[in-house]
């Protein structure tokens, strides 16, 4: 027992020696907790929203007012016509729009039936119907206000519409961010396998004394995983377009730079 409690000492020392290993055991909690802290967060808070009023009135000024009071949403635009919503949620300058009709507070005051439209960015089903529903609490909330001593008050109808992804099917979140995942597996985690395997077998030793430079055995080792990740990665769109009806809007081009880029910037953390 005092030989095992000395090499359990050894291997702490170890441990205490190797600064790479203290930095993963110190500094990956710290990172990860103020990650989850701040950055990954479901909380909505001073989100951007666009706000189109064709014909502003006092009741228009006061619902907006409740809208921007409320400190979760930051008006970021006022279009004047619905046509302009596109390009701002494209540049993901909005993250919902809020539409009022013409002549909203004289339909008020005649308590007829009125449509407010709430438009917001689908490609992201959770925070979408997260921004929908609060802004559908305020809208509520000043309805009620509105009708609290009246008998037959204004009825404020919420119409919500979801932008590139109306019928919120999760396939069209899950499907292109399973493709990240599976490529870091096969980039990160095959790759430092067949590198290890090398040193274990005792091949890697006999690989170095090879005419080829050392770095150019790296890369001839590297190079077929960022090609089987980069037909994976075709496989699983392809799939996710034939099977899921995942439509890809925009250039083939650039999405295949950015899936190399990806790769690449993955691989590091091989070495």
């Amino acid at each position: 027992m005092n030989a095992f409690a000395i090499f359990i000492w050894k291997e702490s020392l170890h441990i205490l020696r190797d600064k790479r290993t203290l930095v993963i055991l110190l500094g990956m909690p710290i990172i990860q907790v103020l990650l989850f802290g701040y950055a990954i967060t479901n909380e909505i808070n001073q989100a951007a929203v666009a706000i189109i009023d064709p014909t502003p009135d006092t009741h228009s000024r006061q619902l907006t007012d409740h809208l921007l009071a409320s400190n979760y949403f930051k008006l970021q635009a006022r279009p004047t016509a619905e046509h302009h919503l596109e390009p701002l949620f494209r540049q993901g300058k909005i993250k919902l729009a809020i539409i009022f009709p013409p002549h909203f507070g004289r339909a008020l005051r005649d308590a007829q039936p009125t449509q407010i439209h709430l438009v917001t960015d689908a490609s992201d089903p959770n925070t979408a119907t997260t921004l929908a529903s609060y802004a559908s609490a305020i809208i509520n909330d000043y309805q009620s206000a509105l009708v609290k001593n009246t008998d037959n008050g204004p009825q404020l109808i919420i119409n919500i519409r979801m932008m590139y992804n109306p019928d919120m099917k999760g396939a069209f979140l899950f499907v292109p961010g399973i493709v990240t995942v599976i490529i870091m597996l096969i980039s990160a985690m095959l790759t430092s396998l067949a590198i290890t395997r090398e040193k274990e077998n005792g091949t890697m030793e006999v690989l170095l004394v090879s005419p080829l430079h050392p770095a150019l055995i790296i890369i001839g080792k590297v190079v077929p995983y960022i090609v089987l990740s980069g037909l994976i990665a075709f496989f699983i769109l392809s799939t996710g377009v034939l099977v899921f009806d995942v439509p890809i809007r925009g250039s083939y081009t650039l999405l295949a730079l950015e899936l190399l880029l990806f790769i690449i910037t993955v691989l590091p953390a091989v070495f």
